[in-house]
């Protein structure tokens, strides 16, 4: 900003303390009003603080703003833009309203109380001692008297030390009780101003500091530390760091006993990598390249090779610490012996490798479902069944597989078994990605061990072929294969069911018998196909022309059979057989073949005589 300017804004005869501050919020020049107070260190200070205020009083106008300090605790000002003739930002000025004045004692006596210090002087010819805040008078001997009998003897060797001129300074921390009687940690500093012509101590003053939250900082400091030694120690961990400007190693005892190395030896960086595995070693500086490249976190598994001894496996973790360039000024890491845990995860893969190939080989697949958390973990032929891929995968996830029933059945005896029922069997069905339907037998037990949490242990067998075959029983033995219709024998199952309701709920019963006419000539004439392909087209009209609640099926050959349910009129049923035949009376075409078919068809009423299936059908 142009001197001037700057001149031109200070000159003017004004009450109140200017600050003219640049763009960034640093102050570039104060009246004499305002340096009296000391507002450009203030606003030095605060100038983070102030960038909003900057940014809406750069927009025009005067915005109001408060900084600490004064008598008072703060100061009430005002923050302006100042611009050139074309508009462009210059600087901003900051106001104060005739500040308050402020002598220079109580300025230091402020700042001094706001760091947490206090004053005191001693007189020590006649003992007495004058304390800030204005706290009156003591005796030095009622002041040590309020020191902690453990920390006397030591507080009256440093003052002595310092009375007889064998320390440039006294300074002294102890426990002080307080007026509420609390006992509380100070740090007491001070020294000599004033000797006789014979060296004998005639003034001292210093500071009394409160440092009670130093303490526990430093007490809960020294218990983190305690903790991470023993945790370390039981994690079979160490740590280290490396200075790269001195070029330096440090390892922590729990390193060098991890290592085997003697306290007091020094680390040297080439006869350890000379007992890294060949791979490890490359390993090693290919990561340690990298982190001097990147600036990045690292770590990675290590092999440790000692002659015929077994060898080591090691986790090496390293952090480096960024200098405001972005350059690593040191490298912190830690080395955790793996050596069991190695030994253990190489016994579990081999484990589960050989469960895997039995499930395989018995095609079941296996799942473990924590109660509280619902966390599942599957096994390899637990995924393959599913027909997913082996990536995590909750449990809703799963179920949303599952078709609406079957998903309700396994949630119905999780809570069950959860409750402390028994465990239980069920054959659920789920549909995979691509659409196919894959049936399972699903067995589900709660495992109770001490130690771990309670979870469901879940079996899951494909048992689709055995679903499908099944099926397929069932279809042959209850459904017509050419019309898919349900046959002789389901049908009667049905319509005894349709009965046993119709008498319950007072309502009338008919049994139609149809039986297509000319049906033997075109069999005989066109063939067998076009037989079937008659049927079954027959079979379209006649269900196309009853009711949702009605029963229909073929009874044999060109048979079928209707029963119709809830007549408001016997009359009905005649109604019905009447637009059965009329349903036929279109001919119906095969290829350029045109073939005609009509329908005879056989009324029985639900009675005192016909009382079931066959009676109504003879």
């Amino acid at each position: 900003m142009d001197q001037g300017i700057i001149a031109s804004l200070l000159q003017h005869p004004l009450a109140s303390a200017l600050v003219i501050v640049d763009r960034s919020g640093r102050p570039l020049a104060a009246n004499p009003a305002a340096r009296e107070h000391g507002l450009p260190a203030t606003v030095a200070a605060y100038a983070p603080m102030l960038e909003d205020l900057r940014l809406l009083a750069a927009d025009g106008g005067i915005v109001a703003c408060t900084l600490p300090g004064g008598p008072r605790g703060h100061y009430d000002g005002h923050l302006r833009a100042v611009h050139d003739g074309s508009g462009n930002l210059l600087a901003f000025t900051l106001s104060v309203p005739e500040p308050v004045p402020v002598d220079g004692g109580g300025r230091w006596e402020l700042a001094l109380d706001s760091a947490g210090h206090s004053l005191w002087d001693w007189d020590i010819p006649s003992d007495r001692v004058a304390r800030t805040p204005a706290l009156g008078e003591e005796t030095a001997t009622q002041i040590l008297a309020r020191v902690h009998a453990d920390d006397i003897t030591q507080v009256r060797a440093a003052l002595d030390e310092h009375l007889h001129g064998d320390s440039e300074q006294y300074s002294a921390q102890f426990r002080f009780r307080q007026a509420d009687g609390q006992w509380r940690w100070v740090l007491d500093r001070g020294r000599v101003v004033a000797r006789t012509a014979d060296g004998q101590p005639l003034r001292m003053v210093g500071t009394h500091t409160d440092i009670e939250q130093q303490k526990q900082l430093e007490a809960m400091l020294q218990e983190q530390q305690l903790h991470l030694r023993e945790a370390q120690r039981i994690a079979s961990m160490g740590s280290w760091s490396f200075d790269p400007h001195s070029r330096q190693f440090w390892w922590s005892p729990e390193l060098r006993s991890l290592l085997a190395l003697r306290q007091d030896s020094i680390p040297g960086q080439r006869r350890w990598l000379k007992q890294l595995h060949p791979r490890s070693r490359g390993a090693l500086r290919a990561a340690w390249r990298r982190l001097w490249r990147d600036g990045r976190a690292a770590n990675l598994e290590l092999e440790l090779t000692r002659g015929n001894e077994p060898s080591q496996h090691l986790r090496l973790w390293m952090q480096p610490l960024l200098d405001m360039d972005g350059q690593p000024k040191r490298l912190l890491g830690q080395v955790q012996n793996i050596t069991e845990q190695h030994q253990t995860d190489a016994l579990i893969r081999w484990r589960t490798e050989l469960l895997n190939r039995v499930s395989a080989l018995g095609r079941i697949g296996g799942c473990e479902i924590e109660v509280a958390t619902r966390n599942m973990q599957w096994t390899e032929e637990c995924y393959r069944i599913h027909g997913l891929r082996k990536e995590p995968i909750t449990l809703d996830q799963a179920l949303a597989l599952y078709a609406e029933d079957s998903r309700a059945a396994f949630e119905g005896a999780l809570g069950r078994i959860a409750g402390g029922g028994l465990p239980e069997q069920l054959d659920l069905c789920f549909y995979r990605q691509s659409g196919l339907r894959v049936w399972v037998q699903v067995l589900i037990e709660l495992d109770r061990r001490d130690g771990l949490p309670p979870r469901f242990v879940v079996l899951f067998r494909d048992i689709t072929r055995e679903r499908e075959a099944n099926e397929r029983i069932e279809l042959l033995a209850h459904y017509d294969l050419l019309t898919g219709l349900p046959n002789r024998v389901l049908l009667g199952e049905q319509t005894s069911e349709a009965i046993e309701e119709a008498r319950d709920r007072g309502t009338s019963l008919a049994m139609l018998f149809i039986d297509l006419d000319g049906f033997k000539n075109i069999n005989d004439s066109f063939g067998h196909a076009t037989g079937d392909a008659l049927l079954k087209a027959a079979a379209t009209r006649l269900h196309q022309n009853l009711r949702n609640n009605d029963l229909f099926g073929r009874f044999s050959g060109d048979e079928f059979i209707v029963v119709l349910r809830d007549l408001a009129e016997p009359e009905d049923a005649g109604h019905v057989a009447r637009k059965l035949i009329n349903s036929l009376a279109e001919p119906l075409r095969r290829g350029d073949t045109t073939l005609k078919v009509g329908a005879s068809v056989g009324i029985a009423m639900l009675g005192e005589s016909q009382t079931d299936f066959d009676s109504l059908l003879r």
